[in-house]
């Protein structure tokens, strides 16, 4: 995935994921783009943001993704670029 815009428009900005999830992933996302703004890298801003909350938060939003999306955990982590 690497791009957090992309990841957005691909799981938050879409139905892939129930309402529910959506918003629970927004959290992570909103914390991440919040350290990007003030000078971290997407990279850093990830490894900061998680932790085991965050954890489950990701692997749930995968198993409610409908079709089911096997990558939404390893693209989250894999988050490199804005």
């Amino acid at each position: 995935m690497g791009s957090l815009a992309t990841f957005k428009a691909t799981y938050l900005n879409s139905t892939v994921l129930p309402r529910p999830a959506r918003h629970q992933l927004a959290g992570p996302i909103s914390a991440i783009e919040q350290q990007v703004a003030n000078g971290a890298t997407v990279a850093v801003a990830v490894n900061n943001v998680s932790n085991k909350r965050t954890t489950r938060i990701v692997c749930a939003a995968q198993a409610q993704s409908s079709p089911f999306q096997a990558y939404i955990a390893a693209d989250f982590v894999n988050l490199d670029a804005a």
